[in-house]
C-alpha cells in the first residue's frame, strides 16, 4: 500500500512565515506545559544555546520545537546537555 502522507520537516522560521508560527497553538489542556511560540521565540533571541524550527506537514504549518543545545555556548561545557520543548 503507497504512503501518501505528505512528509514532515523541519524548516528555519523567516518573515515570510513567522506570523504563521506564531498563530499555532496546543490544546487547551496542554497549555500549561509549555510557553507559547512567541514567548519561545523571544527567549531564543536572547539564548545563544536556541536552536529552533517550524514543524511541516507537507507544506502546512503543524509546529514549533525549540531545542537548548549547550554545545552551541562558548565556550561549550565539558558535557554538553541538550534540552526539547514542543508545541
Amino acid at each position: 500500500m503507497p504512503d501518501d502522507a505528505p512528509p514532515v520537516s523541519l524548516r528555519e522560521i523567516t518573515r515570510d512565515t513567522l506570523d504563521a508560527i506564531l498563530e499555532l497553538s496546543v490544546a487547551e489542556s496542554q497549555k500549561g506545559f509549555v510557553a507559547t511560540n512567541a514567548v519561545s521565540l523571544a527567549q531564543a533571541h536572547f539564548a545563544p544555546e536556541a536552536w529552533y524550527r517550524a514543524i511541516y506537514y507537507g507544506d502546512e504549518p503543524a509546529g514549533f520545537v525549540m531545542l537548548e543545545d549547550q554545545s552551541m555556548i562558548s565556550p561549550p561545557p565539558e558535557k554538553p546537555e541538550i534540552g526539547c520543548g514542543a508545541s
